[in-house]
């Protein structure tokens, strides 16, 4: 069958190349291809020549998401965009009547859905705030940087009472004063299922406790210490557990970045959680006791991350690696391949970071072990083995990346993109990178050195670049060329002092 509808659903599917031919075959796809084209744009000064103008202002009416990174625009462009349902803006606001100007756009636009406010430079004008809170349609936004006035953070609290979803990062928000009139029976936020709030948002740290707590739907809080304007403050874990059971019941996704949470805090909130599918609480003090609560949802959980928290040992990690069928993304510290005891069960996993290690001086049967593990993960896209420590800079305890050390067990690894062994040593040969390109086929990032010597991994890097694999590493090659040579003048500034 031919019909619009399903021909729409395809193009959701295709690349603008794509859509392109697709809307030459005849008439009646072009009405249907044609339009999605153009349906997301961006308007940015990094184009070498813009569309021209009539082109703009013929096509306007088919854009759906607009992206703004640039001030310097047509407004009679703007004018033509009567069809939105998400608006982007991503620039410096240096004029008052820009600000005026992107109101007027959102006036226009009745059925915008979102709106990502990433602005610097001048701040928001009210007229601009009352235009996002008057229309009603919105349902999600993101807001970061600028700053916000009392009456301009009481009119956005009044429009997050319709929301969705409000994510605050590292705006200037000035404290209400009091969040009494948002505390109503029922809930003062009824719709809203996420919300974030990270970076010096301004509003009390008791303040924001007393919105979550007015969020009955909520299903997402990302919560970060850095948004308390308070340079101490204890974090209300008798009250946030309570919130949990009673005010909350499908908070199920955690992100907490809150240094003052001890491991028996964190194990309170998971017991207190009815389901949990995603926690992640990156460099804090989560250790044993919140690892043993957080086997009640070992079931449910989809994506952890439990970077730099000193408490998750090599043993925890394996046991949430052979006990969490449903995960599909974990990063944790470190795994020792003599803890791989049971096979793994997440075969669903697309993002591991782990650096998985115990391999030093020792067979290459134990090597075997940890590859063979994960030739299993058949759906991994963004595999990460490295050290992630300055201090164990070239370590040989980790996975060694060649064909003669077992890499060929890892060809099953169909939908890998990227890999990253930043911080081990490696011996690559030439014979090791082709292998890699031929193997992935969709394999297009690599981070890490992959030789020891500088001049051979030039030279093995130009097989990669070549064949269009981008290279990433957290000190370039230039960068050590320069640390090489200011230590030979020290050296030789040494002999001829003594």
């Amino acid at each position: 069958m031919d019909l619009p509808e399903i021909r729409t659903q395809i193009g959701l599917y295709l690349d603008t190349s794509e859509l392109n031919v697709c809307a030459q075959v005849c008439r009646s796809w072009n009405d249907t291809f044609y339009p999605l084209i153009w349906a997301d744009f961006e308007w940015h000064s990094d184009y070498v020549t813009y569309p021209q103008s009539k082109v703009l202002e013929r096509n306007a009416r088919h854009i759906r998401y607009l992206h703004l990174t640039d001030h310097d625009r047509p407004a009679h462009f703007l004018d033509l965009c009567t069809n939105l349902r998400g608006l982007v803006l991503m620039f410096a606001v240096h004029e008052q009547n820009q600000w005026d100007q992107i109101a007027r756009l959102i006036h226009r636009n009745q059925k915008l859905f979102s709106i990502n406010i990433s602005t610097g430079g001048l701040t928001p004008t009210i007229g601009f705030i009352q235009a996002v809170a008057q229309n009603e349609s919105i349902k999600q936004i993101e807001i970061t940087f600028s700053e916000y006035d009392r009456t301009a953070v009481t009119i956005l609290l009044d429009a997050a009472t319709r929301l969705e979803m409000l994510s605050v990062i590292g705006a200037a928000f000035e404290d209400p004063g009091s969040m009494a009139r948002w505390q109503v029976p029922g809930g003062g936020f009824p719709r809203l299922k996420s919300l974030q709030m990270c970076a010096r948002t301004g509003i009390s740290a008791r303040h924001q406790f007393e919105m979550i707590q007015q969020c009955p739907q909520l299903e997402s809080l990302a919560w970060s210490e850095d948004s308390w304007p308070e340079s101490t403050q204890s974090f209300p874990t008798t009250e946030f557990c309570h919130m949990l059971t009673h005010s909350c019941p499908n908070l199920a996704v955690f992100e907490l970045q809150i240094q003052s949470l001890t491991d028996k805090d964190f194990s309170r909130i998971l017991e207190s959680a009815r389901r949990v599918t995603s926690f992640q609480v990156f460099d804090t003090q989560f250790g044993p006791m919140a690892s043993q609560s957080l086997r009640r949802h070992f079931h449910h959980v989809t994506k952890l991350d439990l970077r730099r928290c000193q408490g998750v040992t090599s043993a925890v990690s394996q046991q949430i690696l052979a006990s969490c069928p449903g995960l599909t993304e974990f990063f944790a510290g470190y795994l020792k391949v003599q803890d791989i005891k049971q096979e793994w069960v997440c075969t669903g996993l697309t993002s591991l970071t782990l650096f998985i290690c115990g391999m030093k001086d020792q067979p290459l049967e134990n090597q075997e072990v940890a590859l063979r593990q994960l030739s299993m993960l058949e759906r991994m896209e963004s595999l990460a083995v490295g050290t992630f420590d300055p201090r164990d800079e070239n370590s040989k305890d980790g996975l060694d990346l060649r064909l003669a050390a077992g890499l060929s067990i890892l060809e099953s690894l169909k939908e890998l993109r990227s890999i990253c062994f930043d911080g081990l040593a490696q011996d690559m040969d030439q014979a090791d990178l082709i292998w890699m390109v031929e193997a992935w086929p969709k394999f297009c990032r690599l981070e890490g050195k992959v030789h020891m010597e500088r001049e051979r991994r030039l030279e093995l890097q130009e097989i990669l670049i070549e064949r269009g694999i981008a290279l990433v590493g957290y000190m370039d090659d230039e960068e050590e060329l320069e640390e090489e040579e200011a230590e030979s003048i020290d050296v030789e500034a040494q002999m001829n002092a003594n």
